[in-house]
């Protein structure tokens, strides 16, 4: 449900860039969809508001947010997964650092309360600034686990990673890639946008500057 959502988010996140008014694309658009949904007393229209709650801008989740609240208080009822939506907890992060120090891919595992485990795959880009330009989410977990905490004889492989640094590197690089007019993203990122924005800040915060781990 969390992928739909941001994958619906995601549709004008290419015309945001490609727009000088970004700003008004997100608050025409995306809060527009949100007013939209709220006037519909719909369970339908309540699971969309309930993920734009998890995943959309600050703007975006504070209204989506208040309209569903308003919508159960009207006894619209929910299906029962999206109680689940945006309830989830990070756990080990793991980076394998470029041998040239050009990309670092960050691993980082997430579940739902021990259930439903799964992972986001970033690459980050010291070539593009800095910036995020790939990211994905898979659930073989078991088959990733292993490949992160297998040894190499040469020093070389993932790593673990602090999650608190982890966030702290993936927002700095998440917010080059937003900065930048046009920037070098794979063709699936649009779609995954919203949902590695809302897996980053499901991270424990950490201060400090952030920047190349290899």
């Amino acid at each position: 449900a969390e992928l739909m959502v941001s994958e619906l988010l995601g549709t004008w996140w290419g015309q945001r860039r490609d727009n000088a008014r970004g700003a008004d694309v997100e608050r025409l658009v995306g809060e527009g969809l949100v007013d939209f949904a709220a006037r519909r007393s719909s369970p339908a229209a309540l699971a969309l508001l309930s993920g734009i709650a998890c995943l959309g801008t600050p703007r975006q989740a504070s209204k989506a947010e208040e309209a569903a609240l308003e919508l159960m208080e009207r006894g619209v009822r929910s299906p029962n997964w999206a109680q689940h939506l945006g309830a989830v907890t990070g756990s080990d992060c793991y980076v394998n650092s470029d041998v040239f120090g050009d990309t670092d891919e960050v691993v980082c595992f997430f579940s739902y309360d021990g259930t439903e485990p799964h992972a986001l795959v970033l690459v980050v880009d010291y070539n593009a600034v800095g910036m995020i330009r790939d990211g994905w989410v898979t659930s073989q977990v078991t088959k990733l686990l292993e490949l992160c905490r297998k040894p190499a004889e040469d020093g070389s492989g993932f790593r673990p990673l602090d999650p608190p640094v982890a966030r702290r590197l993936l927002e700095a690089a998440l917010a080059k890639t937003d900065a930048a007019a046009s920037p070098p993203v794979s063709e699936s990122f649009a779609s995954y946008h919203a949902f590695i924005r809302a897996r980053i800040r499901a991270l424990p915060p950490s201060r400090g500057p952030a920047g190349p781990v290899g």
